[in-house]
């Protein structure tokens, strides 16, 4: 799977690679824009649920993100 998401992070341009400084003032070599991946609501949707897959074996009642 973690291929298949850095796929859709690419092809949504939320994961970008080149030279970037950060505003820490260090420098990467990948940037990650998540706003980007969720304009797509498609993708969206599959990620969510990629994610809430993963987080079913937790006891939890609610998961809260921005």
């Amino acid at each position: 799977m973690s291929e298949d998401l850095l796929a859709l992070f690419r092809k949504t341009g939320a994961l970008l690679d080149g030279h970037f400084i950060l505003r820490s003032g260090l420098h990467s070599g990948q940037y990650f824009q998540c706003a980007l991946l969720l304009q797509d609501t498609a993708i969206a949707a599959k990620i969510c649920g990629w994610l809430a897959d993963k987080l079913r074996k937790f006891d939890c009642d609610t998961v809260i993100s921005p």
